[in-house]
Parts: structure tokens; C-alpha cells; sequence
């Protein structure tokens, strides 16, 4: 919730003063949204815990380990976050 609320501080898109839950209420955000987005976490309806482990359409972050699987020091580079990225949707795809 609270990287959403962040993310919408920052920029709100031309949709002043309102709350993610009252932007997903409103037709006119689900247009915006689904017809390009924003390419943050505000583009989901839903974020959950890293260790939540619930099927549906929301985001989930990286757990630590999950993050250091690939990136050994838990800071990723762009190259391993590539790297990564390009690792997970091989391993979805199997």
C-alpha cells in the first residue's frame, strides 16, 4: 500500500486528490489503465505482501531470497534485473 501511495504522490496522472481505492473505482482510471497505464504499481487493482502466496490479479514484490537468487548482494543492477526478468519468464513458460 504504501509504495502505491508513494508512486501516486509522485505523479497522479491528471487524477488529482484521490486515493488509489477511489481511482480503481472510477471508469475513467480503469480506461487509462487498460488502454496503456502507467508501467508502475499503480497499473494493479490490488498489491499484496512479498510472502503471500494467494493466486489472483494483483502485484506481489520480491521476497529478500527471492531478489538474491539472482542479485547475490540483494541490489540489483539494470543488467541482472534484465537477467532476472528474462529468468522468470523462461522458468513461467516451462
Amino acid at each position: 500500500m504504501q509504495t502505491r501511495a508513494e508512486t501516486l504522490a509522485r505523479d497522479n496522472h491528471g487524477f488529482e486528490g484521490r486515493s488509489i481505492e477511489e481511482l480503481w473505482r472510477d471508469p475513467a482510471w480503469h480506461e487509462y489503465i487498460f488502454t496503456g497505464g502507467t508501467a508502475t504499481v499503480l497499473d494493479f487493482p490490488s498489491m499484496i505482501d512479498a510472502t503471500d502466496r494467494s493466486d489472483g490479479p494483483f502485484m506481489r514484490p520480491l521476497t529478500d531470497e527471492e531478489i538474491r537468487a539472482w542479485s547475490p548482494d540483494g541490489r540489483p543492477t539494470h543488467e541482472e534485473s534484465i537477467a532476472g526478468t528474462r529468468d522468470a519468464s523462461t522458468a513461467m513458460r516451462s
